[in-house]
């Protein structure tokens, strides 16, 4: 038991700890359940490949195996899982602090089309009353 945890508070230990910026969110940070997840998959796929191709296993223990073998495959399959969907959230808010970085500090990312010039305003001549003959000039 003593061996059990010991080995728990190392993967622990080697878990990535989290950013310290609080900027950074925390879903574009690789998760301790996932990290032990996969050590999990791996520890319980050699395990069970062991007892699998053990020649002197009985039929239940090699069967057992290979369940073992496939659950540990399963476990290491949604940890990368879940480093996929992380990868991807950690793309996007590049993207997006990336494109506030070079609109705030530089030029801007959206180039905006030439416009046409607006054409010229119209000039609206006067309605000047006809001189009559008795007004003065």
């Amino acid at each position: 038991m003593r061996r059990i945890a010991v080995v728990l508070g190392l993967l622990a230990g080697c878990a990535r700890a989290p950013h310290p910026s609080p900027y950074v969110p925390p879903e574009t940070q690789y998760s301790t359940g996932s990290t032990l997840l996969a050590a999990g998959g791996l520890v319980a796929a050699s395990v069970g490949a062991q007892v699998a191709q053990d020649p002197r296993a009985s039929r239940t223990a090699q069967t057992a195996g290979t369940a073992a073998l496939g659950a540990g495959v399963g476990m290491m399959a949604a940890s990368l899982l879940d480093a996929i969907e992380v990868q991807k959230e950690r793309e996007k808010w590049i993207k997006l602090t990336r494109a506030f970085y070079h609109h705030y500090y530089g030029y801007d990312p959206i180039e905006t089309p030439e416009r046409p010039a607006p054409p010229p305003i119209p000039e609206v001549p006067f309605n000047f009353r006809e001189p009559s003959e008795d007004d003065e000039p």
